[in-house]
């Protein structure tokens, strides 16, 4: 059933390079990762027990319903009324709100990475400090509340953000070098790699944005600090991984086909139960934050609101899905379609999510402004972490198009009000064609 499915992968990756012709596509990206999980998903190896077909079955519908709303939409607003000879748009000017969060940031960073530094001191390692920060190691709460609902979202954000302005025409390093600071803070506190497969699938996917591009040949300096960054992660992730006791080629199975045994688990678990939660689950991230202050006020959470999220955080408890295998947290983005509402939320959810990639990936090629690149990198990094979850359903994912919004609303409200401003070049740094 696996191989089937990869053949199925295989015809969707070989549609999509016909069709949109560049590597960075979400048809591509999204064919070419479940096209990989599926194909090393047959072996079962370390461990690993059988999948049940059911598990295969909502594999495919939702690998098809993604096609199906891709292509849908991409019916209604065919290519050829896209201008792919796009601008790229740099603001000049930093909007407030993002140095206000990015202060804030900080602020709660340094107060965390002090509390890791003295851990560490004692003699505990890196790995240590993520099981102790699962724990709830913060004695404040404010502290808490600040570091899940700004510090971890606006990282997150300035990756996609830094990238824009350290790979494009403006080649802003000190925004490049800002992230990096914020990053490795943000992994010093937590103890957590995907901090920083984030900022290598950002870094990677920009440069093949600007791959071959006359107007971007990068200098000596802009080049050093992308392989620094890429090979230091790299270095930090492999060194994570063996004190962890495993070796990389089990991790890199086990965090990928491991998912889809997990999802197997989970469905039984669910089909037990009989609850749905009907969007919830998918948009957690979007619907969570707006209840803290009514919880923190004694008020109970919405019976649907409360649903969802105890079914996402039970995700995190390990289970056997195998020969000694014990596994937590990757379900795939399919399991969070299906807690909503069983094989049809699996078709609506994914029909949607490939509508809105096509909708996001259009955008960014008419107009690479800071909003649209931003909101596609973001878009793109969950489909090469699908593998994980709907990342919607995590609120310092949903929080970062929240924020991109505010950060840029001022700039495009100036752009509105001064419709000369490209001839006179008010606000712009630099206006560049990329022409294919």
């Amino acid at each position: 059933m696996a191989f089937l499915l990869f053949l199925t992968c295989l015809v969707i990756l070989i549609i999509g390079g016909i069709t949109e012709k560049k590597i960075y596509s979400p048809i591509i990206l999204f064919s070419a990762l479940w096209a990989i999980i599926l194909f090393f998903a047959q072996f079962e190896l370390f461990g690993l027990t059988g999948t049940s077909y059911y598990t295969f079955l909502i594999i495919f519908i939702g690998l098809i319903s993604y096609f199906g709303g891709y292509y849908f939409f991409r019916f209604i607003k065919p290519v050829k009324s896209v201008n792919y000879s796009s601008d790229i748009y740099i603001e000049k000017e930093w909007n407030f709100i993002l140095k206000i969060l990015i202060l804030i940031s900080l602020s709660v960073l340094v107060i965390t990475s002090i509390s890791s530094i003295t851990l560490m001191i004692q003699g505990y390692s890196i790995s240590d400090i993520r099981y102790i920060m699962g724990m709830g190691r913060f004695d404040s709460g404010i502290i808490n509340i600040l570091y899940a609902y700004i510090t971890k979202p606006v990282t997150m954000l300035m990756i996609p953000i830094s990238a824009y302005y350290f790979f494009g025409p403006q080649r802003n390093i000190k925004i490049m070098l800002l992230t990096i600071s914020l990053v490795m803070l943000n992994v010093l506190t937590d103890g957590g790699r995907f901090i920083l497969l984030y900022l290598l699938i950002n870094f990677c996917l920009t440069l093949l944005i600007f791959k071959g591009k006359r107007k971007f040949r990068y200098k000596l300096r802009t080049k050093a600090t992308f392989y620094l960054t890429f090979f230091i992660s790299i270095a930090f992730i492999i060194y994570v991984t063996t004190i962890r006791g495993s070796s990389i080629s089990e991790t890199l199975y086990m965090y990928t086909v491991g998912a889809i045994s997990h999802l197997s688990y989970r469905l039984d678990v669910i089909d037990n139960i009989n609850i749905y939660t009907y969007g919830f689950s998918s948009l957690l991230g979007f619907i969570r934050p707006g209840f803290i202050i009514f919880e923190k006020l004694g008020y109970p959470l919405p019976g649907l609101v409360n649903n969802a999220e105890r079914l996402n955080m039970e995700l995190e408890e390990a289970v056997l899905i195998g020969d000694g295998v014990r596994f937590n947290a990757f379900t795939t983005l399919f399991y969070n379609f299906y807690i909503d509402l069983g094989l049809i939320g699996v078709f609506l959810g994914s029909f949607l999510f490939g509508v809105i990639s096509y909708i996001t990936y259009r955008n960014f090629m008419i107009r690479m402004n800071l909003l649209n690149f931003t909101i596609y990198l973001l878009i793109a990094q969950s489909l090469l972490t699908s593998m994980v979850r709907f990342q919607f359903s995590k609120f310092s994912f949903a929080l970062c198009f929240i924020y991109i919004i505010l950060i840029t609303i001022q700039v495009r409200v100036k752009k509105q009000a001064k419709t000369n401003m490209f001839k006179n070049n008010q606000r712009l740094v630099g206006v560049y064609r990329i022409k294919d």
